[in-house]
């Protein structure tokens, strides 16, 4: 939770962020844990996936066509985890921050 914390932060900045949409296993891993049964850590990952996927449509970060991004707005697995979330949590922050994140997926997608 803490780490995924401290990578959704920083992908703030344009570099790091650039940097982790280039990291296509750190991608995946990331969106693998959205299985994980601790509502905080999920919290930490949607909020992560956010800033990315919201950063990537910002053109002075030049990355809204990276292949890595596009991966990302691909994976059926991210898709899944979020309709899963949206269907199942009764948590409130978290239905909060995955409806964000469906809103910014699909915004994208919108612009591709």
């Amino acid at each position: 939770e803490i780490g995924i914390g401290i990578l959704a932060n920083l992908s703030c900045q344009q570099k790091i962020g650039h940097e982790i949409l280039l990291d296509s296993e750190l991608l995946t891993g990331v969106v693998n844990l959205m299985s994980s049964e601790d509502s905080q850590t999920i919290i930490q990952i949607v909020r992560l996936l956010d800033n990315l996927i919201h950063y990537s449509d910002n053109k002075s970060y030049h990355y809204s066509k990276n292949k890595s991004c596009s991966s990302l707005l691909d994976d059926e697995a991210l898709w899944m985890s979020v309709a899963f979330i949206l269907e199942n949590s009764l948590k409130e922050e978290l239905l909060i921050g995955s409806a964000k994140l469906l809103e910014n997926l699909t915004r994208h997608m919108k612009h591709d």
